[in-house]
């Protein structure tokens, strides 16, 4: 009957919530105020625009690469499967190579990034990276192997 006041007490995401702080255009995040949707305006990830996987130009490097959910929940799984693209300045990772905007992006420039194989504690841990920077939110990888994580 009121979906406005229902949706305003409500944290609605687009998918499972776990790549970034997107809110649906239902309503605001009572979480988040820095990347919500308002009234259909494109949304932008630090003043990155919105693209389609297919279209990035530059790339040094794509594939897919396993990202660490930033609000892992108990159910699911940490780690989830993304398709990840490397340009010259930013940082793109999207559900698939199909996608027509990505799930989150950073420029490169303010990260650093290091092996980091204290992540996982199975098979895989020596295939982990990270970048990370003062005062921002740390991404977390892992590639498929630990020859692949260094190419990243």
């Amino acid at each position: 009957k009121f979906p406005h006041d229902f949706a305003s007490r409500l944290d609605l995401r687009e998918d499972d919530g776990s790549d970034d702080n997107r809110s649906s255009s239902l309503g605001r995040s009572a979480h988040s105020d820095t990347s919500d949707y308002q009234d259909e305006v494109p949304e932008y990830f630090d003043d990155i625009p919105l693209v389609a996987a297919q279209d990035l130009t530059n790339v040094l490097k794509q594939g897919h690469l396993e990202k660490k959910r930033k609000d892992h929940s108990f159910f699911g799984s940490e780690w989830q499967k993304r398709w990840c693209v490397l340009n010259n300045s930013i940082f793109y990772y999207f559900g698939s190579e199909k996608d027509k905007q990505q799930k989150g992006s950073f420029l490169i420039s303010d990260y650093n990034v290091r092996l980091a194989n204290n992540l996982r504690k199975d098979s895989k841990r020596n295939a982990c990276f990270e970048f990370t920077a003062p005062g921002r939110r740390a991404f977390q990888f892992t590639a498929s192997s630990p020859q692949e994580a260094r190419e990243w």
